[in-house]
Parts: structure tokens; C-alpha cells; sequence
């Protein structure tokens, strides 16, 4: 495949999380100005995953639609992994790869070389920063202002309908 200037693609894994015999491995377009990941209704279809809920996406030109989400979908990006969801887009579309999930995999783009690279390479499949509570830490969250024991709690589970 030949890359537009600029262009950023990557082979990523994929597979339900649900069932994991349902995989497959595609080229997903890296795009720093997304939020959500997406992923065209056929590989939706071919993952056998489970619609979770709706959501408002505006596209680069403007329009906003409303679109449809699914997962639980691990994906897997050199040695970095992750269990996430996807915006489902029509065919023939790109699998787009969110900045969000670059952060949670520790990556970094390099346009010049035109792919993404491990921000801390000394550790494999990244390395996170994260701010909880620990036994003995009960101060507030700096960055929010909450609770940060609020904001650790375990989230409870949906009831079924």
C-alpha cells in the first residue's frame, strides 16, 4: 500500500474479546485527530461483535452522525495490547486507529518515517502513568479536583436486561 505524505498506516490484531477465535489482522490508518477508533461494518461483522451503544461522531468535513459502537475488541499493535471498542463505519471505509489508543499503548507518530514508534522503548508494551489511591493516599485527584477514591472505585456491572 502506498502511503499519502503525511500518512501513518499499521497491521494491527484484532479479535472479539468475547470469543477469541474470531480474529483477524488489518491495516489501520493512524489518525491523531481521532478520539474513537473505527472500524468498517464488515470487519464488524466478520469479529461478530456485540453492539454496546450509540454515539455522536463529527467527521473532518463537518457533518455529524450518529453511529453505532461495539466491542469488547482486544487489539493487539506491536507489543502493546488492549481490550477497547469501535465506532462502526460504512465499507470501504479506513480502519482508523484513535490518538487515544496510541496513548494507552505508549506510542508516539513519526511522520518522517511515516510510523509509530514506542514512546519508552526500555519498556515493552509501554509504560503508563497512573494516579490512584493507595492504602495509606487518600488526597484529592490534583488534575480533576475529585476524590481520587471516588474515581478508583470498582465500576459496577450492567444489570442484565
Amino acid at each position: 500500500m502506498k502511503q499519502q505524505m503525511g500518512e501513518v498506516h499499521v497491521t494491527v490484531d484484532l479479535w472479539n474479546s468475547a470469543d477469541p477465535a474470531r480474529r483477524t489482522q488489518v491495516t489501520a490508518l493512524v489518525d491523531t485527530g481521532a478520539m474513537v477508533n473505527c472500524l468498517p461494518e464488515p470487519v464488524v461483522r466478520e469479529l461478530h461483535l456485540e453492539m454496546i451503544g450509540t454515539m455522536s461522531v463529527q467527521y473532518a468535513d463537518g457533518r455529524v452522525e450518529r453511529r453505532s459502537v461495539y466491542g469488547p475488541i482486544t487489539l493487539q499493535l506491536n507489543e502493546g495490547i488492549m481490550v477497547t471498542d469501535a465506532v462502526a463505519t460504512p465499507a470501504g471505509t479506513d480502519v482508523l486507529l484513535s490518538v487515544v489508543t496510541l496513548e494507552r499503548l505508549d506510542l508516539l507518530v513519526d511522520p518522517v518515517e511515516q510510523r509509530v514508534k514506542p514512546r519508552h522503548p526500555q519498556y515493552p508494551g509501554g509504560l503508563l502513568g497512573v494516579r490512584g489511591v493507595f492504602e495509606d493516599d487518600r488526597r484529592p485527584h490534583k488534575t480533576l479536583g475529585l476524590s481520587a477514591e471516588v474515581l478508583m472505585r470498582p465500576s459496577r456491572a450492567r444489570k442484565a436486561a
